[in-house]
């Protein structure tokens, strides 16, 4: 998509900021099945990875979930213009948090907030944004119109520290940001390195995991989990499931493989009810 239709296209997400919610998912829809009709390569990553991660599905339960996934990534498309027009009241009775008391009542320990890479992770960044200034990570566009549109949209409130994922030590700046007591808003399906993750089971495959590795030299502290619960408005659920990892990076891989078997549980749970949340690529 070059520029001219890239600024077209963000005009149009922002127009649709006060949608009905079922005028959105109506439109959700419609937009879901062009895109899997439109683009086979991206309908086969996500069937890959269902099937390597849902073993225990059918055939057809598992293009049922892949529909829903097109469902909700374009749901959350739409809901952008929310994220990038709305003032904050708006926005904090538009996306709603469970268990904000785990973040909002830290005592300046340093804490992940562990956000797996569902569909409404603009939603949940944007607004927890709205209560508190954090640091993220964050995935460079390749069209640079849409890059300045979302990065714009999530520097919004608070004036966050989001730094640019490179092949460079990204995680050096975020650990200084953590030693000043932001929270970290983490998605945990990007890529450190051999060096700077371990591998760790996940709904049945070995994945890199890097999240040890940024927290080894922070010592002790809470760790939450953010996940993703739409049915209508976003809905996020934030968990507090322990502490940070300590130590090096090989004593730190048992809390780790803990840590990602509660990831699994968030992700598993909302397959036979509610929206599905994978959208990551292989």
């Amino acid at each position: 998509m070059n520029v001219f239709f890239a600024k077209f296209w963000i005009r149009v997400v922002r127009s649709m900021k006060n949608l009905p919610m079922s005028v959105r998912e109506a439109l959700a829809k419609v937009i879901a099945r062009i895109l899997w009709l439109a683009i086979p390569k991206r309908r086969h990553v996500i069937e890959t990875n269902l099937r390597l991660c849902f073993p225990e599905l059918s055939e057809s339960e598992r293009r049922s979930l892949a529909h829903r996934v097109y469902v909700r990534l374009a749901r959350a498309a739409v809901d952008h213009g929310t994220l990038w027009e709305s003032d904050k009241e708006t926005i904090q009775k538009f996306v709603t948090f469970e268990g904000l008391e785990n973040l909002l009542e830290n005592k300046g320990e340093p804490i992940i907030v562990v956000a797996p890479h569902f569909a409404g992770l603009d939603a949940a960044g944007i607004a927890l944004n709205t209560y508190v200034r954090g640091v993220s990570l964050y995935q460079k566009q390749s069209n640079p119109a849409w890059d300045e549109a979302v990065l714009a949209g999530r520097k919004r409130f608070s004036d966050p520290v989001l730094i640019a994922k490179s092949n460079e030590s990204d995680l050096r700046p975020v650990l200084r940001a953590i030693k000043e007591g932001l929270p970290f808003y983490y998605l945990p399906d990007m890529d450190h390195g051999i060096k700077n993750s371990i591998f760790v089971r996940r709904t049945g495959s070995h994945a890199a995991d890097g999240l040890a590795s940024c927290a080894s030299d922070e010592g002790k502290g809470p760790l939450v989990h953010c996940h993703d619960d739409r049915r209508g408005l976003p809905r996020h659920h934030l968990q507090a499931v322990g502490e940070l990892p300590d130590g090096r990076l090989r004593s730190g891989y048992p809390k780790a493989q803990c840590r990602t078997r509660g990831m699994d549980s968030c992700i598993s749970r909302p397959v036979p009810l509610g929206p599905p949340p994978l959208q990551d690529s292989t």
